[in-house]
């Protein structure tokens, strides 16, 4: 655990709705339950009002009210609530997809990582980068036969500190860097869901002994994997995205 004097700490853990925006909502006749209820499609109570994003969650209809836009990616559920309103400003465009019978009946689930991070106090940086769903506690996920692998170097108190969880499928799941050193978190965004071969055998070279450095290892493969799907972007070519 890492150490740092200051003069005063404020926590933002538990996020909720301020007033004028509570307000706002209630004046507008919209169902309100602790938070702004909608469907699949984003709608409201009011079919003219649509809503995105962690102010909202589903209806209680769907029985899943664990799981809400918070869960998810805010880019790619704005996206998908951008393709939803496409239609309704140039309806000859055809739509974006078909969706399967009775989809109307579950929730969308996202693929898209979630990425938390910032600077701290003690000029300290921190990312984490990891796959949605349901907030988990750590101890608890690692209890599970299928967790899969993690690899860790370094140490928090030093500044260094980096750790990739690789699941049962190879895939990396999740990456956490606490560093004293400003932290290029665009570039690993793209090793979320890169199996870990294309990561030059991680698991293989880690069992064996040959990484101690993460951090400084993250840094090099981040930028040849951006590298990679920038020039795949350019060609036109595909690639297994996360």
């Amino acid at each position: 655990m890492a150490y740092c004097t200051f003069q005063a700490f404020f926590n933002f853990t538990h996020k909720r709705v301020d007033y004028d925006t509570f307000k706002a909502v209630n004046d507008a006749c919209l169902v309100y339950d602790g938070k702004l209820v909608i469907d699949t499609n984003f709608h409201t109570n009011d079919m003219a009002i649509r809503a995105a994003g962690p102010l909202t969650k589903f209806s209680n209809i769907y029985y899943a009210n664990e799981w809400t836009h918070s869960n998810f990616n805010s880019k790619e559920v704005g996206f998908q609530l951008a393709a939803a309103m496409l239609n309704l400003f140039d309806p000859t465009l055809e739509p974006v997809f078909e969706p399967p019978q009775d989809m109307d009946r579950l929730i969308p689930m996202y693929k898209g990582c979630k990425v938390q991070g910032g600077s701290l106090p003690g000029k300290h940086y921190y990312v984490h980068i990891y796959k949605p769903g349901i907030p988990t506690r750590l101890d608890v996920q690692e209890t599970q036969p299928d967790y899969g692998l993690a690899i860790t170097t370094g140490d928090a108190i030093k500044g260094n500190y980096f750790r990739i969880h690789v699941n049962r499928y190879s895939l990396i799941e999740t990456i956490t860097c606490f560093s004293k050193n400003p932290l290029p978190i665009s570039n690993y965004i793209p090793l979320f869901g890169q199996h870990e071969r294309l990561l030059n055998y991680l698991c293989s070279r880690w069992s064996e002994g040959l990484i101690t450095d993460l951090y400084r290892l993250g840094k090099c493969i981040a930028s040849e994997t951006f590298l990679h799907h920038e020039e795949q972007d350019r060609r036109g070519e595909n690639f297994i995205s996360p």
